[in-house]
């Protein structure tokens, strides 16, 4: 299956290292001296880019003539993860690669189009009042593109049918997930 991915970074004992520390020191205490099993899996994210249309704030109108006013657009790259639907902000498109992956090594999302670019918006929106104080008019879907990103699942202790397991995901490509707002 060609698909678009993200660059490994991490290797599988980086990867062990990290799930020995358990996530948290609770996890550490429960789950740090017994048996790990590691697993590589692809999750589907998304890349959406927005142009965003605003208007300038009070403080803007009020201080600068009308000629000296800048653009009233720009872009801005979100990143949203296909298994949660939450939204991150990226500064640039992530470099993707092309790659030929087996089928049960990847894991679609379960979310619809429409959710992930509202999601997005929604995340979008927030970040352009809070850190620039313009009066967004519109936003529109500029680019969309799905693409895989590479995790390690570390699984604690032993698997059984009927038995719930402790487990975490650790990113392998090196972008960590900023999920703050």
């Amino acid at each position: 299956m060609d698909v678009l991915i993200t660059q490994k970074k991490m290797t599988d004992s980086e990867a062990f290292v990290k799930a020995r520390g358990g996530g948290n020191l609770i996890g550490k205490a429960m789950y740090g001296g017994g048996k790990i099993t590691m697993k590589q899996l692809y999750l589907q994210s998304f890349e959406v880019v927005f142009d965003a249309y605003f208007k300038p704030g009070l403080v803007e109108r009020f201080f600068t003539r009308k000629g000296q006013m800048g653009g009233n657009s720009q872009k801005i790259c979100m990143i949203v993860e296909g298994t949660r639907c939450t939204a991150s902000y990226h500064e640039q498109p992530l470099p993707l690669y092309e790659a030929d992956l087996d089928p049960d090594m990847c894991q679609d999302s379960t979310f619809d189009k429409e959710k992930i670019i509202a999601q997005a918006k929604r995340v979008a929106m927030r970040i352009m009042r809070r850190h620039s104080g313009h009066i967004i008019t519109s936003m529109e879907v500029a680019s969309y593109r799905p693409f895989y990103r590479p995790y390690y699942v570390a699984f604690y202790g032993e698997m059984e049918m009927g038995k719930k397991v402790r487990y975490i995901a650790i990113e392998a490509d090196g972008y960590k997930t900023d999920s703050s707002l």
